[in-house]
């Protein structure tokens, strides 16, 4: 693999023919913020499973769904592939999108009424369960455009990809999925294995001083601390039964851009032996499905009634001693076969969780695309094109 300190124009590359699997990837870790890490990988080979290639040390990147009932990973094409240093690379001279938007003649968004039904059912099962302590519901928007999508609507978003842990577009087939995810699943190396517990989620203001309230007000917050504390308890209950040395930083807020999580980081010794199980009983963590595990996917299926796929479940890469594994949240999908985009938003749900309350914490989760899309796009009324 080559390591370039010129930074190819990967959005152009991400799109040729002759890689129908690509990925953009960047790993920026939780100890070393100034060091980062990016990769773009591409495949021409068939799919192979993540257990093969952990076994082999076959250099591969993939994902598992949020479902975990299938495993894509792409045999990595060295020859075409590079590691990028972008430290002195000013993002902001990429070529811009083109000066006329983009049309959408439809914008599907769920009702807030449908979103209290999904908030009301859950309650029901919460009553109905001796067991049932959370579930994690998500909720969509979705742009219908009315001409083919331009790739050159992804150039505004390079200049921001500093700021944030992981920036990730993956390329499969028809569809890409672009992820801004400050959760980390697996970072492995050399024997060591780094996680985190994010979860519970308050707002974040421009005023300091309000933001500094806030943070002592999430600490605090006996509803998000709970939905905290079953994620830390799963994720150390499964690291317990393949390490013997497990340790755990402090609780702290991990400031985003517009939100604010608690979080805590885990890290564990553990055989290269063991690393599958662990990534497969992690995924995915009380975060993203809830507690228990398949008490709580019975209930979201039957409440959200379609399959999630990619969102919510991990993206990542096996090379070099590395497995790193993001979780696919703060993302939106690009349909090019159906000239769609869809982002997605989900909130941890507690029998006491509010309606309102929850709407508002998946507005704030989605704002940094939807905000961006009200920019880049014109909203044409249906009854004029259809």
């Amino acid at each position: 693999m080559r390591k370039l300190d010129v930074c190819p124009d990967f959005i152009q590359l991400l799109f040729a023919d002759t890689h129908p699997y690509a990925l953009f990837y960047k790993i920026r870790s939780q100890e070393k913020l100034e060091t980062s890490n990016f990769y773009l990988l591409f495949s021409n080979q068939e799919p192979i499973d993540l257990k093969t290639s952990l076994n082999k040390d076959i250099p591969c990147f993939g994902y598992i769904p949020f479902e975990n009932d299938q495993e894509v990973f792409y045999p990595i094409d060295m020859n075409s592939s590079f590691e990028l240093d972008l430290t002195h690379i000013d993002l902001s001279s990429f070529r811009k999108p083109t000066e006329k938007k983009i049309l959408s003649n439809k914008n599907e968004d769920q009702s807030f009424q449908s979103w209290e039904d999904m908030i009301n059912q859950s309650k029901t099962f919460f009553e109905n369960s001796k067991t049932l302590k959370k579930i994690v519901l998500h909720r969509t928007i979705s742009y219908h455009l009315k001409d083919n999508v331009d790739v050159n609507i992804l150039y505004d978003l390079l200049p921001t990809i500093n700021s944030f842990h992981h920036f990730i577009i993956f390329k499969r087939e028809d569809i890409i999925t672009i992820s801004y995810s400050p959760e980390t699943l697996i970072n492995y190396e050399n024997g060591s294995l780094k996680t985190m517990a994010l979860a519970g989620t308050f707002s974040k203001l421009e005023d300091p001083e309000l933001n500094i309230a806030l943070e002592h007000n999430l600490l605090n917050d006996p509803k998000n601390l709970r939905e905290h504390q079953f994620v830390v308890e799963k994720i150390k209950n499964t690291l317990s039964k393949y390490s013997t040395r497990i340790l755990s930083s402090q609780l702290y807020v991990q400031k985003l851009q517009y939100i604010q999580h608690l979080c805590m980081n885990i890290t564990a010794e553990l055989d290269i032996e063991k690393l599958y199980n662990v990534i497969k009983e992690l995924n995915p963590t009380p975060a993203l499905g809830g507690e228990p595990k398949n008490e709580a996917f019975k209930v979201i299926r039957k409440i959200e009634g379609n399959r999630r796929n990619l969102y919510g479940g991990i993206i990542g890469i096996h090379l070099n001693s590395l497995t790193h594994f993001s979780v696919a949240i703060r993302s939106f999908d690009i349909d090019f076969k159906n000239n769609k985009l869809t982002l997605f938003g989900g909130c941890g749900i507690l029998p006491e969780s509010n309606a309102t309350d929850e709407w508002v914490e998946s507005e704030n989760k989605m704002y940094q695309f939807s905000n961006y899309f009200k920019n880049h796009l014109e909203f044409i009324p249906r009854d004029t094109h259809e």
